[in-house]
Order: structure tokens, then sequence, then C-alpha cells
């Protein structure tokens, strides 16, 4: 999986590809992972009742996971240290849930991709030096996507693995259904992710990277206690953040567009 997204990201730095081929090639990628190395076949409640997924349904659920984790992961990389911080606090919350649920391959792998964004925030945190660009991004989402795979697929909770990355997924997802009820184009270039309003607003750079990591932070604690009472616990535990984020989007939209920074370029 890895691989694939660095030949995609290696084409679209070289040659910047259209955003719908971009977009089709990396479905391509998390349908034939699906298809041909792991998928994600259950959404328990408990370890008796959950929704069941077979065939066809397993295989989109699991190359939609993929898809949606490493555009995230591209998305957000728009501010110094932003994307690195998050993603690493974010695996690190990953290895901890993947070592609750006894799946030591996925906590290694969580561990490896934490200590790579450590690494390379030397160079990336604020005033940056080093700029991670598609390739770099989408390998790191394609990881962060990868191990969350194996650490459900062995038995953790998918709520509590979802929840690790819930800061940048709630960005992403909520600015792209604001675009959406906007009647904006969703694959074109915009300024209007709540980070990139923090930014415009007068946020630093470092204040925007510190509190995304900090919010990562605190939903992979959540993550790992709602994991301590087993799946319906970790459910409870992201739908709760995820009301929290929600309220805060409204908030910043609110906010936004009183002071003119909700234009869409």
């Amino acid at each position: 999986l890895c691989a694939g997204l660095l030949a995609l990201g290696l084409l679209d730095d070289r040659f910047d590809l259209p955003a719908r081929l971009k977009a089709a090639m990396l479905a391509a990628l998390g349908v034939a992972f699906a298809s041909l190395f792991a998928t994600v076949d259950r959404l328990p409640l408990t370890s008796e009742i959950g929704l069941q997924l077979n065939g066809l349904g397993a295989i989109v659920g699991t190359a939609l996971w993929i898809f949606v984790l490493s555009n995230t992961v591209n998305f957000i990389d728009g501010s110094d240290g932003l994307a690195a911080g998050a993603t690493g606090v974010g695996l690190l919350g990953l290895a901890v849930v993947a070592g609750m649920a006894g799946s030591a391959a996925a906590m290694m792998l969580a561990l490896s991709g934490a200590a790579a964004c450590l690494g390379f925030l030397v160079l990336n945190r604020p005033p940056a030096g080093l700029y991670a660009g598609d390739t770099g991004a989408l390998v790191l989402g394609g990881l962060a996507a990868g191990a969350a795979i194996l650490a459900v697929t062995d038995g953790a909770a998918p709520y509590a693995v979802a929840l690790c990355f819930l800061p940048m997924l709630a960005d992403v997802l909520l600015t792209l259904f604001f675009r959406w009820r906007k009647r904006r184009a969703l694959l074109s270039g915009h300024r209007e992710h709540h980070y990139q309003i923090a930014r415009r607003a007068g946020v630093s750079a470092g204040m925007v990277a510190a509190g995304y990591a900090a919010l990562a932070a605190h939903c992979a604690l959540c993550a790992a206690a709602g994991s301590l009472f087993g799946p319906a616990g970790a459910l409870v535990a992201l739908l709760g953040n995820a009301l929290v984020l929600v309220y805060v989007s409204i908030k910043t939209r609110a906010y936004a567009a009183g002071v003119g920074l909700d234009t869409p370029v």
C-alpha cells in the first residue's frame, strides 16, 4: 500500500495530476489492498452483536477508510508541523489501542510511523525547512490506515482506531460537508479548512500545530479509555468527541463569516 502511495505521490509532485485522476488512482490502490490483503468485515457493538460486512461491502468499506485517511493527511498538510504532529500523536494512540487488543504487529507499525513523524518534525516544525509534499503525506496517511486495519483485524475496536485520528478527520470531512452545502467544488483548491481559517485569522503555525496535536492526544486518551469498556465504550467516546468537534466547527464557521474569512479561495 505504502509503495503504491509513494509512486502516486511522486507522480503528483512531479506532474501535478488532475484531482479526479489522482482520486481515482488512490481509490484503485485502496480497492487493490482490500481485495488482496486485508479487510475489516465487522463493526461490533459487543462480542456477540454487530454489523457484519461480507464480500463487496468489506472491500468497499476498507478501501474507503484508506482513501479517506490518506487524503485527510494530505489535505491537512498545509501548515508547518501540523500533519506530522497530529498524525504522529494519533499513531501513538493507535499503538496503545493495538497493544491493548494484543496486536503486536499493528503496535510496532504504529510506533515506527510515530518515530518517523518525530524525526521529520525536527525540520518540519515551524518555521519549516522541509516539507512532506504529496509523496510524504500520502505515504504517512497510508501507513496510518494500514496499521489501523491491522489493529482492527486483530481485535481492536474500529471506533477507538478512528478516534485516534478524529481531529484531522473532522476538519476534512466537516469542511467537505460545508463546501457541499455551499455548492462549491469539492476537489478544487480552497482555504476553508479550520486550520486555514485559524492561520488567516493570525494564529501562528506553531500554535495551530500544537493545538491539533493536543486534540489528537486527548482523542487518543479517550480511545484508550473507551476501549477498556469494549466496542460500545469506544463508540460512545468517538460519538462524544465527534459532537464536540461539530460544535467547534459551527462556531468556527460563524466566526469566519463574521470577520470575512469564509471566502472559498
